[in-house]
């Protein structure tokens, strides 16, 4: 017994090194090979004088408007009062404490996980301190996942309340965050209808299952269209726009039809889930755009084996898969290249941990 403990503490102990040293290299990345883009042109800069000066409450958002930025800055005008006053400052105590708070979730994790789970929880906490652990909008983002993440493994929340408290959480986010998050829920409860209920059921899950169920998206992205033409303008002048946008992104994930077409809008919708989950379209790019090619390739690996699951996997599991294909449905509806979309799902590793099989219930 004595042993085993020793030997506990000493993969945690290098655990807890390599978690480091891991943040240190993707920091030093971020501000010298990727400093001009990620540093020099952050949204960040222009909130240091807000947070030194100015009177940010934090806001709830009735009106359809987004409050990210505004809450964000609210968030972090907690520590003005440490005497910071530069970007660099922030930048410090947010990683600090956002990888403190990451490093707490990997301490739940099972202790013996396979050799592609450790390379792919290298990769997050590579890619959290490269784009995500910052003075912007993502620290916040991230905070209701892992909000979910604790209330799924909650010991003391019943299983069948679980859920529920999940999407409720989202939808805080809507009033809070962004509000566009409600397509997280109506995707999300579409994806537990299917799923859990018309998937879980069949022996083997066949093409023409998963065919079916994104016929079943794309008529609620149709529904979602008609619905913000006829009633919400500015909703359906924002799905037009992120369609037919052109930019100069080598990573860009603009519609390839360009159409008002509601057909048309809804395939290139669904070819563009497709290629958001797929981006081999990056490689030709260069070898410097291959590591958002394999990092997203990990995911949807972890999503299809969690779909070929179904069948046996625990509840928390169940409910991960839920949320997640909420989260990239909606996501596709304004995502504007290949860039923002590792940011943006990053912040969803919480959940993308529990589908990947990093937490076991069943030996709580």
């Amino acid at each position: 017994m004595e042993n085993e403990n020793k030997r506990d503490e000493c993969q945690t102990f290098i655990v807890i090194v390599t978690y480091w040293l891991i943040v240190i290299t993707a920091k030093v990345i971020r501000y010298t090979i990727l400093k001009e883009t990620l540093v020099d042109m952050s949204i960040g800069n222009g909130w240091v004088g807000k947070l030194t000066y100015g009177i940010n409450p934090f806001m709830f958002s009735l009106t359809g408007e987004s409050v990210a930025s505004q809450n964000s800055i609210a968030l972090f005008q907690i520590f003005r009062n440490l005497g910071f006053n530069t970007y660099i400052d922030y930048e410090i105590i947010i990683s600090l404490i956002w990888n403190i708070i990451f490093l707490s979730i990997i301490m739940t994790f099972k202790k013996k996980i396979s050799i592609f789970q450790i390379i792919f929880l290298m990769m997050s906490v590579a890619v959290l301190n490269i784009w995500n652990f910052c003075l912007a909008k993502e620290p916040l983002q991230m905070l209701y996942f892992v909000a979910i993440y604790c209330i799924l493994i909650s010991k003391k929340i019943d299983e069948k309340h679980k859920y529920g408290l999940s999407i409720l959480v989202i939808l805080f986010s809507c009033f809070t965050y962004r509000n566009y998050y409600i397509l997280i829920v109506a995707f999300s409860i579409i994806s537990y209808l299917l799923i859990g209920k018309f998937l879980a059921h069949k022996e083997k899950i066949t093409a023409l299952d998963l065919l079916k169920i994104i016929l079943v998206f794309a008529v609620t992205y149709m529904a979602v269209i008609i619905f913000s033409k006829n009633f919400y303008e500015e909703a359906y002048n924002s799905f037009a726009y992120f369609n037919k946008r052109v930019t100069k992104a080598t990573t860009d994930l603009s519609g390839l039809f360009h159409s008002e077409n509601l057909l048309i809008m809804t395939i290139d919708y669904i070819i563009l889930v497709i290629r958001m989950l797929f981006p081999l379209e990056l490689i030709k790019f260069g070898p410097q755009y291959l590591i958002y090619a394999i990092y997203q390739i990990m995911i949807t690996i972890i999503v299809i084996k969690a779909l070929m699951g179904i069948k046996t996997n625990e509840k928390i599991k169940m409910y991960a898969i839920y949320i997640f294909v909420g989260f990239l449905f909606a996501s596709a509806t304004f995502e504007p290249d290949f860039g923002s979309w590792v940011r943006h799902e990053a912040v969803v590793l919480p959940v993308i941990m529990l589908m990947a099989d990093f937490y076991e219930s069943k030996k709580d």
